[in-house]
Order: structure tokens, then C-alpha cells, then sequence
């Protein structure tokens, strides 16, 4: 891990606080990140259930965590995992069939929930289909605030960067962007980012209530953007991400000197 300091900003109040530098790791291929990131999501699970009786984990969509799902789903980790404890979320999905290629939950059912002993009430998709995307969003608000009636926040989220430097489906000067009371959103399709369809997308009042938040994400053709979101004065939607304890970044790719 390369940096884990503080730095102090000010808000629009005047008021002074400190926010921990996320913990960032570059490696030359993905096979190396992904199997790092698999005994880094192991290991959260294990303490979460020690500590709480259950872990509760956000999924990322894309194409960059597939190989961590699959790895997943192998004996070197399935074994030791406590899946019979585990919870299944997703941070957002596209508005398509879960039958569709694009579909988040269709890449994951593949590359991992297929695989893995969990029933269906640990795994909760966000609903695309019978439904319209508000109501949906609604919806999906309810089921997280009912599960974590206590202490809300998830034991460990995926999220992803996007060229844009976006995450989640939260866009720049997109609708979720400045949400601060609503936990899930439905927005519009994005303009310049594929698949070009509406999207579900968790916000940043329950994403910054997660205990820990795992970035996996390529380097390539974002070194501009990975640079303005790990300094402290970038306005990108990666760049708000801040978890209750831990942020960590890992990236796939050289980094120019």
C-alpha cells in the first residue's frame, strides 16, 4: 500500500475536518489484482461474520471484477468462505432483462452466485423487469433500509471508475450526484457511456456509510482521471467516495512516472 495519511479540508460551513487518504495499490497485470483482491474480500468477510454474525457485501458491474467473482467461486476460496452468512447487493444495474448480456446481475450470476452455495434470499438483485424504475428504486431503498435496520452500511462495496470518472451510475452532473437524503436513484442513460440505457444506482448516503469500499479498475486511458480522483480537490463522483473506515484503490496498469 502506498499512502495512508491524512489531509484536512473545509466545508461550505467553515467547519474543519480530516479525512483519511485512501490506500492505493497498482499492479502490472489483472490476474495479480484479482487474486489480491480475492483474499482482501475473503478476509473482510471472515471479521465481518466474527465480529457481526454476517457480511454484507455491494457488487460492481463491468467487465474488471469478473475475475475476482470467479476466483471466488473456486475451491481456494469458496471453501473458506462463510457464504451460509454472506448477503448479496449490487451497487447498480442497467435498465435491461437480467437475461441480457449488459445485465450487472447476469454477469455476476455467471461468473459467481451460479457457483457459490447461497440461497435465494441472501441474494438481492436490483428488480428490472415487471417494474417501472422509479418504483423499482424505491423499492430497493426499502429492502436495504429494512436490512439494516440497525446500522446502515455495507461490510465491504465494489465500485468501478469510469472513463468519465464516474462510479456506481453516478455521473458527472448526473441527477444522483448531489442526492443527499435518498439511498438508491433511478437516472437516465448516460451520455458517451455504454451500454446507453437507464440505470439504478445507490448514492453516495449510503455508499459512504460502507465500513470499507474496494476499487478495482484499469489504468488504461484513465490515468487522467485516476489522477484528479486520488487528489483531494478532484469534483469527479469517484472522488466523493469515502468509506467509514477504509477506501482502498486497486489499480491494473503502469502508472507514469
Amino acid at each position: 500500500m502506498e499512502w495512508a495519511n491524512f489531509w484536512f479540508e473545509m466545508d461550505e460551513h467553515g467547519i474543519i475536518f480530516n479525512l483519511v487518504k485512501p490506500l492505493v495499490r497498482f499492479f502490472d497485470q489483472m490476474p495479480e489484482m484479482s487474486l489480491v483482491a480475492a483474499d482482501f474480500v475473503l478476509q473482510e468477510a471472515q471479521e465481518a461474520v466474527q465480529n457481526s454474525g454476517r457480511f454484507s457485501l455491494a457488487l460492481s458491474g463491468g467487465s474488471t471484477p469478473r475475475e475476482l467473482y470467479q476466483l471466488l467461486s473456486q475451491p481456494r476460496f469458496s471453501h473458506a468462505f462463510p457464504w451460509d452468512k454472506t448477503h448479496i447487493f449490487w451497487g447498480d444495474e442497467r435498465w435491461t432483462p437480467k437475461n441480457n448480456p449488459d445485465s450487472n446481475f447476469l454477469m455476476v450470476q455467471d461468473a459467481l452466485l451460479s457457483k457459490a452455495p447461497l440461497s435465494k434470499s441472501q441474494i438481492h438483485p436490483i428488480e428490472t423487469e415487471g417494474i417501472k424504475a422509479e418504483k423499482s428504486a424505491e423499492e430497493y431503498e426499502k429492502l436495504l433500509r429494512d436490512f439494516f435496520a440497525k446500522k446502515p452500511g455495507f461490510d465491504l462495496m465494489l465500485l468501478g471508475i469510469g472513463p468519465d470518472g464516474h462510479t456506481a451510475s453516478i455521473f458527472p452532473n448526473g441527477p444522483a450526484l448531489d442526492e443527499e437524503t435518498r439511498w438508491v436513484l433511478s437516472v437516465p442513460a448516460p451520455e458517451g457511456i455504454l451500454p446507453r440505457v437507464p440505470r439504478i444506482t445507490l448514492t453516495f448516503p449510503i455508499i459512504n456509510l460502507s465500513k470499507k469500499i474496494l476499487f478495482l479498475s484499469g489504468i488504461k486511458d484513465k490515468e487522467k482521471v485516476i489522477d484528479d480522483i486520488l487528489g483531494a480537490r478532484s469534483a469527479l463522483p469517484a472522488s466523493r467516495v469515502q468509506a467509514q473506515e477504509e477506501t482502498h484503490f486497486f489499480i491494473q496498469g503502469k502508472k507514469d512516472s
